[in-house]
């Protein structure tokens, strides 16, 4: 009799264990998909550990949502392009460096509010694409590939490319998507020295199957080898940001900033020299004009380029002034409404006036937050 209730007493412990395991698990485990949304807001601030909407109204910020929410689960590479699809999803590759053994896509859907997480290996390590439908992810190495997927990240396509190449980040607002390659394997040439071609490269679509094609080196020279990152088709123009050139008889680095346009009809291209050097994302802004931040902690500014696509001018503007710590840098732009652009920085929302050449507020970003990187327009 004893045995039997000391057998029923330990029985119920157990079993008081498990449910409290269980329980723990649970509330360790749950994990909040969805984060709060609103009409009322004009713009979302994206952090790795939460989203807040903003109303902007009389030069004024009224925050209108606030969602704490785990978005980044392991760390994002800020220099690859996240992608916009649809007027409604965000698309990015979340990184797991070096291990790689959590890397994964995430969708946001500002819809519905949900945020959906794919587990791959087909990430975008080295660089990513945008084009009115589809997110492209590509990286080089022993096997370099590019993988499509649609914004609630199917996978459509994996293509393994013949030659390795690394990408320039791309943007596109059609299904026709153009980037440039930079060959991994040097070419030699008659001096004896090696450069790497800088090569057109094309993606297209056809019922359903997507293929790559290689149309031209780009600016072949015996004397230098530009460089070139981010790439934006408009019309049939494609912009690339360049950085510069390396000399190939003293393979010395030369730093001029520009931009450079290339005419996908007539195949003709020229560069377009901008004012600051260090060049580095681009962003379409509309209404005629692109952005361009640069490596602040080079160029020892925080600032960023106005390029006009209609008069081929630029303007560098200097907001060094403004900045909240050292080697503060730019991590997204955005145009909110005709007059003013949302720049954010790792620490701070700052809203530009573009018709006064000023900036008209500054907010620094909610710590809770965590790591701010995206501004989404609602």
């Amino acid at each position: 009799m004893k045995q039997f209730k000391l057998y029923k007493h330990i029985k119920k412990i157990i079993s008081y264990c498990i449910i409290a395991f269980l329980l723990i698990g649970t509330v360790g485990c749950q994990k909040t998909n969805r984060f709060e949304t609103s009409d009322e807001v004009d713009f979302y601030v994206l952090g790795s550990d939460g989203i807040i909407g903003y109303q902007f109204n009389d030069e004024k910020l009224n925050e209108i949502t606030k969602t704490d929410i785990k978005i980044i689960n392991t760390n994002i590479n800020p220099v690859v392009h996240r992608s916009e699809l649809l007027n409604q999803y965000l698309v990015f590759t979340e990184e797991d460096f070096p291990g790689r053994d959590k890397q994964s896509l995430v969708s946001i859907d500002f819809n519905t509010g949900l945020i959906h997480r794919y587990q791959t290996d087909h990430c975008a390590y080295t660089s990513s694409g945008t084009s009115h439908n589809y997110y492209f992810a590509s990286t080089t190495g022993e096997n370099s590939f590019i993988s499509v997927y649609t914004p609630e990240l199917e996978e459509v396509e994996y293509l393994k490319l013949e030659k390795d190449m690394l990408f320039s980040d791309f943007i596109t607002s059609s299904d026709k998507v153009y980037t440039i390659g930079t060959e991994v394997e040097a070419t030699e040439v008659e001096n004896g020295k090696n450069y790497f071609k800088n090569i057109l490269i094309s993606i297209s679509e056809n019922d359903g199957d997507f293929s790559i094609d290689t149309i031209k080196e780009l600016e072949a020279n015996k004397e230098k080898q530009y460089f070139f990152s981010d790439v934006i088709t408009k019309g049939n123009y494609l912009y690339a940001v360049s950085a510069g050139w390396r000399d190939l008889g003293s393979l010395e680095k030369i730093y001029a900033g520009a931009i450079y346009r290339y005419d996908l009809v007539n195949e003709t291209s020229e560069f377009y020299t901008i004012e600051e050097i260090f060049p580095s994302d681009i962003y379409d802004i509309g209404d005629d004009f692109l952005a361009i931040s640069h490596e602040s902690i080079t160029i020892d500014k925080l600032g960023f380029t106005i390029f006009n696509y209609e008069t081929l001018q630029s303007e560098f503007v200097d907001i060094s002034p403004y900045a909240i710590s050292e080697n503060e840098r730019i991590v997204d732009i955005k145009r909110l409404d005709l007059n003013h652009l949302l720049l954010l920085t790792e620490n701070q929302l700052i809203v530009y006036d573009i018709l006064k050449s000023t900036i008209t507020l500054q907010l620094k970003c909610d710590d809770t937050l965590g790591t701010v990187f995206h501004i989404w327009i609602n």
